[in-house]
């Protein structure tokens, strides 16, 4: 439950604005970005998924995926990405981050997963 999820973990959200798929624009500063697309293979949704497959350790479910950290695997963090309230193109992205990892090795992987993600073609 969201109880469970920020009374166990460490969270950090951001969003993610997929920009792939665009097959007309007429406003180029707003379509491609606010355009709600039926299809979600046209809005960049699976390059995304494939980028935190890469990032992650296991993917446990699409949209769903873990990262240990470190070697003794007592830490760890989970990625979930689910879909926004406003558009197709936007995704909400929580990692949460459980054992004891320092505040340096979370913004790292916060980092780390966002440059991956962005390396894909999508920001």
């Amino acid at each position: 439950s969201a109880q469970q999820w920020y009374t166990h973990f460490r969270v950090f959200s951001f969003e993610i604005i997929c920009v792939g798929g665009v097959k007309t624009i007429s406003d180029p500063l707003i379509d491609p970005i606010l355009a709600n697309v039926e299809d979600p293979d046209c809005t960049g949704r699976k390059e995304i998924y494939e980028a935190c497959a890469k990032w992650a350790t296991t993917t446990v479910l699409e949209g769903i995926y873990c990262k240990t950290i470190g070697g003794e695997g007592d830490e760890f963090c989970v990625l979930r990405i689910s879909p926004g309230p406003v558009t197709a193109r936007l995704l909400v992205a929580g990692l949460g981050f459980r054992g004891s990892c320092s505040h340096g090795t979370r913004m790292e992987e916060l980092e780390a997963l966002k440059r991956t993600i962005e390396g894909r073609g999508v920001g």
